[in-house]
C-alpha cells in the first residue's frame, strides 16, 4: 500500500479527450477550420481540468492523434499529429502523414482515394515536480538476528535471519538468507545475494549480477 500511494503521488497526471467528427481532408478550408475548432475546444477543456488539479502540476503538455482512413476503408490508422499541425492544421501535410503511415503498414499509398478523419484525440499531461527521496544511512551488513531451518530444493539448510530495519546503504547479504520486515519476508536463494541501494531498495540477483 505504501508503494501504491507513492506511485500515485509521483506519477504524471494524464487524461484523454476524444471527439468523433468526420472530416474530409480534401475540403481544405472546411477541414482546417474544423480541426482548429475541435482541438481548440478540447485544449480549453483540458487546461481547465489541469488547473483544478492544483499547483503540483506544471505546464500541461498536449499530444494529438487522428484516426484516419481512405474513403471506403473499414478500418482506421492512428496518425500522431505534430504540435505545429495541431495548432495550425494543414490538410495537405496531414494527408501526407497518413500516406506515409499507411505505406509503412501496408506497403502502398492510394493517391486516388479521398482521405478522411474519423476521430480526433488529445491527451493532456500534467507533469509532477520531481520528488527527492531521502536516503538511508550507510552501514555494513549487520550480524543476523537469529537462524532458521529452511526446506529448499529437497533438503533442509540453516539460514541466517536479518532484520530489514538493520540494513543500510551498501549492506550486502549472501544467500541462503532470510530478511524479515513488518509486512513481508524475503528469501535469498543459495547462490544469490542482496544489496541495499542509497534509498533503501533491496536488489536481489544471482551472485556477480547485483
Amino acid at each position: 500500500s505504501t508503494f501504491c500511494a507513492l506511485g500515485a503521488i509521483l506519477a504524471d497526471v494524464k487524461r484523454d479527450y476524444v471527439r468523433s467528427q468526420h472530416i474530409l481532408l480534401d475540403e481544405c478550408d472546411a477541414a482546417e477550420n474544423a480541426l482548429l475548432e475541435i482541438f481548440g475546444g478540447i485544449q480549453e477543456e483540458a487546461a481547465a481540468w489541469i488547473k483544478q488539479e492544483g499547483d503540483l502540476l506544471g505546464q500541461p503538455q498536449f499530444t494529438a492523434t487522428l484516426e484516419m482512413r481512405y474513403a471506403g476503408q473499414a478500418f482506421d490508422l492512428q496518425v500522431p499529429l505534430p504540435d505545429e499541425l495541431r495548432t495550425h492544421p494543414q490538410p495537405a501535410a496531414i494527408t501526407e502523414l497518413f500516406h506515409r503511415i499507411h505505406e509503412r503498414q501496408y506497403g502502398f499509398r492510394d493517391l486516388d482515394s479521398a482521405t478522411e478523419v474519423m476521430t480526433e484525440r488529445l491527451r493532456v499531461t500534467g507533469r509532477i515536480t520531481p520528488v527527492t527521496l531521502s536516503g538511508v544511512e550507510k552501514r555494513a551488513a549487520p550480524e543476523p538476528a537469529t537462524t532458521r531451518r529452511v526446506f529448499n530444493d529437497g533438503s533442509f539448510l540453516l539460514a541466517p535471519v536479518f532484520l530489514r530495519r538493520d540494513l543500510g546503504e551498501g549492506a550486502t547479504i549472501a544467500g541462503p538468507a532470510i530478511v524479515e520486515q513488518e509486512d513481508s519476508t524475503t528469501w535469498i536463494l543459495p547462490g544469490w545475494s542482496a544489496r541495499v541501494d542509497q534509498i533503501g531498495n533491496m536488489l536481489v540477483a544471482a551472485n556477480g549480477k547485483v
